[in-house]
C-alpha cells in the first residue's frame, strides 16, 4: 500500500512538473512578440549631437504602414565621378533610430558611407505593430525609398544588419541586389536563439517566428562581412560562425576579440573601421 502511494505521489508531481513546463512554453507562444521585439517611442538623442546632418525621412509600406527613418549624406566626400554608397542600416530588436547614433557617426565620420536607418512598424515614431513579416516589408520599403525616390544604384548600396536586423538584411539581401552584404552580432534562426534562452523546453513546438537566415544566406551571391565579438553573451560568437560557414563565396569573417554583444565598434576600435572601409570600398 504504502508503495502505491509513492507511485501515486510520483505520478502527481510529474505530471504538475509537465503542465507548468507545457504551460510556460504555451504563454512564451502567445507572448512571442513581447519577447522578440522592445520597441521604444522615445528619441533619446538627436543627430546634432554627434555633429551628423541628417533628413528625418517618412515612407510608406505596401500594406500602408507608415514608416521613420533618418537619412545621413557624408559631407565632404567623394563626388559625381564616385558616387558615395550609401549603407541601408537595420538595428536590433530594442529601442529606435536615436540608439544608434554612435555607430552611426562612425560609419559617416569615419568609413565614409551615407546611411539610412529606419524604425520598423511600432518603433520610434513608425506606425504599426512588428511581427515578422512586417519587418521584412519594412526592409522592402525602406530599399525602394533609396532606389526610386533617392535614385541611388543598387550597385551603392551596402545592407548592414545588427543583432535581430541582420536576420532582416539577410532576407533583404536574398531578394534584391545590393553592393555587399554586412551582418554583425547576428544568429542562425530564431528556433537557434530560442533553444539557448528555453533550453528545457521543446521550443520547436511553440515558437512561430522563423528568422531563418542559415537557411536564406544560402542564396546569397553578393560579397559578405560577417563579424562576431568572441565574448557575445547574448548571440554566441559560434551561431556567427555558423552562419559564415553557411555562406557562398565571396565572404569574409571578423572575429573581434573580448567584445560582447553590445560593444563591437567601441572594442574593435580603429581596426573595425578600417576593416570596413576595406570591405566597403572594394566593391
Amino acid at each position: 500500500m504504502q508503495r502505491k502511494r509513492i507511485a501515486i505521489l510520483l505520478l502527481f508531481l510529474i505530471f504538475l512538473s509537465f503542465g507548468g513546463y507545457f504551460g510556460y512554453a504555451f504563454k512564451v507562444s502567445l507572448d512571442e512578440g513581447n519577447i522578440i521585439f522592445h520597441p521604444k517611442a522615445e528619441i533619446l538623442q538627436m543627430p546634432d549631437h554627434y555633429h551628423l546632418k541628417f533628413e528625418n525621412v517618412f515612407f510608406e509600406t505596401k500594406d500602408h504602414i507608415k514608416l521613420n527613418g533618418w537619412f545621413f549624406p557624408v559631407v565632404g566626400v567623394g563626388g559625381a565621378r564616385h558616387p558615395q554608397k550609401t549603407l541601408l542600416f537595420f538595428h536590433g530588436n530594442s529601442g529606435n533610430v536615436s540608439n544608434n547614433l554612435e555607430l552611426i557617426s562612425i560609419f559617416v565620420q569615419k568609413v565614409h558611407l551615407n546611411v539610412f536607418i529606419i524604425d520598423y512598424r511600432g518603433f520610434g515614431k513608425s506606425k504599426g505593430r512588428p511581427s515578422e513579416e512586417g519587418l521584412y516589408q519594412d526592409a522592402q520599403a525602406a530599399y525602394g525609398y533609396l532606389t526610386q525616390t533617392k535614385h541611388i544604384s543598387e550597385k551603392n548600396i551596402v545592407i548592414f544588419g545588427q543583432s535581430l536586423g541582420g536576420a532582416i538584411a539577410v532576407d533583404l539581401a536574398s531578394k534584391r541586389l545590393a553592393s555587399a552584404l554586412i551582418l554583425e552580432s547576428t544568429f542562425t534562426s530564431a528556433l537557434d536563439m530560442a533553444k539557448i534562452f528555453y533550453p528545457y523546453l521543446p521550443v520547436g513546438l511553440f515558437v512561430k517566428s522563423k528568422f531563418a537566415s542559415l537557411e536564406k544566406i544560402k542564396s546569397i551571391s553578393m560579397p559578405k562581412l560577417i563579424i562576431h565579438g568572441t565574448e557575445d553573451e547574448t548571440v554566441p560568437f559560434r551561431l556567427g560562425q555558423n552562419l559564415f560557414e553557411a555562406a557562398p563565396v565571396p565572404k569574409e569573417f571578423y572575429a573581434i576579440s573580448g567584445a560582447h554583444h553590445g560593444n563591437v565598434y567601441d572594442t574593435g576600435g580603429l581596426s573595425y573601421v578600417e576593416k570596413l572601409k576595406n570591405f566597403t570600398q572594394v566593391f
